[in-house]
């Protein structure tokens, strides 16, 4: 299945774990809590490159802590 990440995206670049994690940090608190919370939620069977990077993160790892703690 093709991805519409250029399409939906507000910077209209293609789809890449360097322009998802940019997204993603762009998005206000409530929007980031939820990328979180969709990333780290989804069973461990579903292993993405992006999942990789973004589990892999710091900042994202803090982001999910923070979250779950609100």
């Amino acid at each position: 299945m093709p991805n519409n990440f250029k399409e939906l995206g507000s910077g209209q670049v293609d789809f890449s774990l360097a322009a998802v994690t940019a997204h993603i940090r762009s998005l206000d608190e409530v929007g980031q809590a939820k990328a979180a919370e969709y990333i780290f939620r989804a069973p461990k069977f579903i292993q993405t490159p992006l999942r990789s990077e973004l589990e892999a993160a710091e900042w994202f790892r803090l982001l999910w802590e923070r979250t779950r703690n609100d």
